[in-house]
């Protein structure tokens, strides 16, 4: 054997030792479960893919960077909560300003009595913004354990907060990394519900699978929130004969629910970040060891999700 050859293959073992080493090193350590999602449907008739996004106007500047939530406050300006943690104010006339600045990653955001908004910051937990932009944390832990990351909310007229904790897998950040919890199937998702007035917190849903958008419907009997791993919305009913209780409210999307909104008719427009790939559903969910794998490969040799925007209407039944 020659020495040019013995060197390579000395390179090799060394490749293949390096290669199986840090794949035993960033092996996932928590549990991951097999799933058989359902068949995407077809896009067709009311899914069927159009273009209309293409004609929307495009609000503030260059400097409001990732904004997640927005809403609206009395006066019709929009606010949207950035990567940085500024949280922006643009006017009915187009002039944008920083509102507050919660020094975290503002996500869900919502107003309620007394001009507050309502702000789900997935680093800093629930917090109010007063109108002159003084901040209050409101909550940050559940029975002396701190939430996951804290998403998405909704206020009733009672001045109930609905938030969700999408994750106990996922801690809140920046710059978020949410695939151990999409690909394990381990729901740790959970509702809750915060009372601005007596200060209670109260565990509503857990379970869940990524928890993440939430919206409390007109009538105010019950709370929606999407479970963006699994392509589908959860109805929790806060009065009534179902009070306490939960059923799926829509199933099976073509895409990850993520943000969802009261419209003005009643109904609900619902943001999916980009559409299902076929072939994860159909070969790398049922697999635990191929999704444990893929878990240990760097983000940037994962499959690529569809950059495409996605919005439905759903009514209030």
């Amino acid at each position: 054997m020659t020495k040019r050859r013995l060197r390579w293959i000395w390179v090799s073992v060394f490749v293949v030792s390096m290669v199986v080493g840090a794949v035993v090193m960033r092996w996932p350590s928590f549990e991951v479960r097999a799933w058989t999602p359902p068949v995407m449907p077809p896009a067709t008739g009311v899914r069927a893919i159009n273009k209309k996004l293409v004609q929307v106007d495009l609000l503030g500047n260059d400097t409001m960077v990732e904004p997640e939530d927005t809403t609206v406050d009395a006066k019709g300006s929009v606010y949207g909560g950035c990567v940085d943690g500024r949280i922006w104010r643009v006017d009915r006339a187009g002039k944008a300003q920083v509102f507050a600045d919660t020094k975290g990653r503002p996500l869900g955001l919502a107003f309620g009595t007394g001009g507050l908004l309502y702000v789900a910051d997935a680093m800093k937990g629930l917090l109010s913004v007063s109108p002159q932009g003084q901040i209050q944390t409101l909550a940050t832990h559940y029975k002396g354990k701190s939430f996951g990351l804290i998403d998405d909310l909704d206020v009733d007229k009672n001045g109930n907060i609905y938030f969700s904790d999408a994750s106990l897998l996922v801690r809140g950040g920046r710059s978020l990394d949410v695939r151990a919890d999409l690909l394990s199937h381990v729901p740790t998702g959970r509702l809750f519900r915060y009372n601005a007035k007596t200060k209670k917190l109260s565990l509503l849903l857990d379970k869940l699978f990524f928890a993440n958008g939430v919206a409390v419907s007109r009538d105010q009997t019950y709370v929606l929130v999407t479970e963006t791993a699994t392509y589908k919305i959860r109805r929790y009913w806060i009065k009534g004969p179902k009070k306490g209780t939960s059923e799926i409210f829509a199933r099976n999307l073509r895409g990850f629910p993520d943000n969802i909104n009261r419209s003005s008719d009643g109904g609900f427009w619902v943001g999916l970040t980009s559409s299902r790939l076929g072939h994860v559903d159909k070969w790398i969910h049922p697999r635990v060891w191929m999704k444990k794998l893929l878990l240990t490969l760097p983000k940037g040799l994962l499959p690529k999700p569809k950059k495409i925007s996605l919005v439905i209407k759903l009514d209030a039944h």
